[in-house]
């Protein structure tokens, strides 16, 4: 099943929304795969999340979809890093 991923520590089998659990699972999975730039970091490294899901070869749905709940993700992480400071 590509929401739950083969090696991972953690695996999110019984999300409240289901259709999350491959972008949680990916980010728990690459979470330390960040771009980072002279002030911290700017954002995800896609290229690894876009071979995982190549490698997986999930749905075209599934994809687009992973992809866009990665990007929320990534805009959620940024902005509590910077309210951290």
């Amino acid at each position: 099943i590509a929401s739950c991923l083969v090696g991972s520590e953690m695996c999110i089998r019984d999300s409240p929304l289901p259709e999350n659990a491959l972008a949680l699972n990916l980010y728990r999975r690459f979470s330390s795969q960040w771009r980072v730039g002279a002030s911290g970091a700017v954002g995800l490294d896609m290229n690894v999340f876009l071979h995982e899901l190549d490698r997986l070869r999930v749905s075209e749905e599934a994809y687009d979809y992973a992809l866009w709940a990665l990007g929320v993700i990534e805009d959620e992480a940024l902005k509590i890093s910077a309210e951290a400071g």
